[in-house]
């Protein structure tokens, strides 16, 4: 596995800059019906916890107080916009530092440039949608497995890296199957270690959440909150 250089790290700060120049100068000028719904929520203060992306809409919040503190005059739909496109250039740059591992710096910069361009990533970036901090810790989570020392670091970072993508993203729940199949079999239990403690912090967050949202904490209650969306 190569060592990255001291100018490896002067490339990413370039290339996290263009990223977020072009997806700023290009951004979208119509949202979505859920961009929309989201940052609603997120100004009001109301219904700040869906189940299917439990801390996005509380993050955007955040994130606008952030930025009303700092004296920014913009409204939430922008400073949503902005926020996606902070962690999309941040996943940028995180692949391209990624790909500097087991590749050389023209195919890193060409997979980053790819998905940078991709139509797909480049709508969400713009948009005030839940899937692009949910696909930043993904890749975080992914580094660590193509870095994996079988370290308590490792197991800590990687921990906090997929009880982060789940919270943005439901769906990445599914992140376990690969996660056990990529370490190899002696390190197969720090695979479900691993699992069981991002497990622990997301059923935590979620009873969090339901007790604030004021919902019935028991089996039942939790099930109805957690799929809600789905029936």
């Amino acid at each position: 596995m190569k060592v990255l250089s001291t100018n490896s790290k002067f490339s990413s700060i370039a290339l996290a800059l263009f990223s977020f120049t072009i997806l700023w100068l290009l951004r979208s000028q119509q949202l979505t019906g859920d961009s929309l719904w989201y940052a609603s929520d997120a100004l009001s203060g109301v219904n700040l916890f869906h189940p299917h992306h439990l801390i996005f809409i509380p993050t955007l919040r955040l994130f606008y107080l952030f930025i009303d503190l700092l004296g920014m005059d913009i409204s939430i739909l922008v400073a949503g916009q902005l926020l996606n496109m902070i962690f999309a250039s941040l996943t940028v740059t995180f692949l391209h530092r990624l790909l500097l591992r087991v590749s050389d710096n023209r195919t890193a910069l060409f997979a980053a440039f790819l998905l940078l361009i991709c139509n797909g990533f480049w709508t969400y970036s713009t948009q005030v949608e839940v899937y692009i901090p949910a696909l930043f810790f993904s890749l975080l989570l992914m580094t660590q497995l193509v870095l994996w020392k079988g370290t308590w670091v490792n197991i800590a970072a990687a921990v906090f890296f997929f009880s982060m993508a789940v919270l943005f993203h439901q769906s990445n729940v599914l992140l376990a199957a690969p996660l056990l199949f990529v370490l190899s079999k002696n390190q197969r239990l720090k695979g479900f270690v691993i699992i069981a403690m991002s497990g622990a912090i997301v059923f935590a967050s979620y009873i969090w959440a339901m007790r604030l949202e004021g919902h019935t904490l028991n089996i039942q209650g939790f099930m109805n909150f957690s799929l809600k969306y789905s029936v």
